[in-house]
């Protein structure tokens, strides 16, 4: 299976790698600034023996390759614009999360593209999956706690998520924008057929973080009181826990003996060894891609456009708790 990367430099690399894990050959990847295409192609190079090429346009690298598979690693503005190449060179895709995204919350108008673009990619055969792999994290959870029926019963979930700065800074909107899609993939897992209840739902954005607190509710009456934060980190190492009814369970990844990078879920000093989630989730993709079973996915592209929908509800109801900054730092 031949893969096609478009955006290396980030988090792209990462989703190169574990498609090389998965036996897959990474033919190619594509990137905006000509003069970095063997800066990229040689952090490749140090994660696994890529020998593809790099190219500065998407469609010159598709017409020439002609991947199987396509990642959509770009920025969250371009998602739609290259998973419709994508789809016109034949491909499946896989998205970075979120499935897209504009400068302000998504508009109906971004959601009818998107839901657009599913509608050909069914009609013609394709699969297209999400990156939000924590919506496979909950299996490892409940085997943690020896529970099976702790998410049946669950009345409350909470998730706290940081991710590491490296460097820059960014305000509460962005780390929003890049984070809560993972909060929101565990709970469709937890209750598929919840929406937003706007009555007393808080999205709050603060210099350093980003909180929501909502209601989660289905037609059946089931209610689930949802509380997650995002925020980045300067220094030190990023916090991710996540769980209901107040059982949370910490997750932290590591390289095993043998150097591949793993999740362990730690409990009430109990600890759980997985894969790693991402890792967990494109071995997933690259099994339906060859079975041309969908179901095998951790997150479709429906679920990534149900999981953008939520971003897009709760992010309309976002206000700023203290003074919004009026100088970047």
């Amino acid at each position: 299976m031949q893969v096609a990367i478009i955006g290396a430099r980030g988090i792209g690399k990462q989703h190169a790698k574990w498609f090389h894990q998965e036996g897959c050959e990474v033919v190619a990847f594509a990137g905006r600034d000509p003069a970095l295409l063997p800066v990229t192609a040689l952090r490749l190079r140090e994660l696994f023996p890529f020998a593809g090429r790099g190219y500065a346009e998407v469609p010159s690298m598709l017409a020439a390759e002609q991947p199987e598979v396509v990642v959509v690693a770009s920025p969250h503005a371009c998602h739609l614009e290259h998973l419709s190449l994508a789809l016109d060179f034949g491909a499946h895709g896989y998205l970075e999360k979120p499935f897209a995204w504009s400068d302000d919350p998504p508009e109906d108008a971004l959601l009818r593209r998107a839901r657009a673009l599913l509608d050909r990619a069914d009609a013609s055969g394709r699969l297209v999956g999400i990156n939000t792999q924590y919506a496979g994290a909950w299996e490892g959870y409940l085997t943690l706690l020896d529970d099976a029926t702790a998410l049946a019963r669950a009345t409350s979930f909470a998730m706290e998520i940081e991710s590491n700065n490296l460097g820059r800074h960014r305000g509460p909107e962005a780390m929003w924008v890049d984070l809560a899609s993972h909060p929101i993939s565990l709970l469709l897992k937890l209750l598929p057929d919840g929406c937003v209840r706007a009555e007393g739902a808080r999205v709050t954005f603060r210099p350093d973080e980003a909180q929501a607190r909502f209601v989660w509710a289905n037609a059946c009456g089931r209610e689930v009181e949802a509380h997650f934060r995002c925020a980045g980190l300067d220094d030190g190492a990023p916090r991710r826990r996540f769980g209901v009814d107040g059982k949370l369970v910490t997750c932290e990844g590591a390289n095993d003996e043998q150097g591949v990078f793993r999740a362990t879920l730690t409990h009430a000093g109990q600890s759980l060894r997985l894969h790693d989630f991402m890792h967990a989730a494109i071995a997933r993709f690259v099994h339906a891609v060859r079975t041309s079973e969908a179901s095998h996915l951790v997150a479709s592209g429906r679920d990534g456009l149900r999981n953008l929908e939520v971003h897009a509800a709760l992010t309309r109801l976002a206000v700023w708790q203290d003074a919004r900054p009026t100088t970047s730092p």
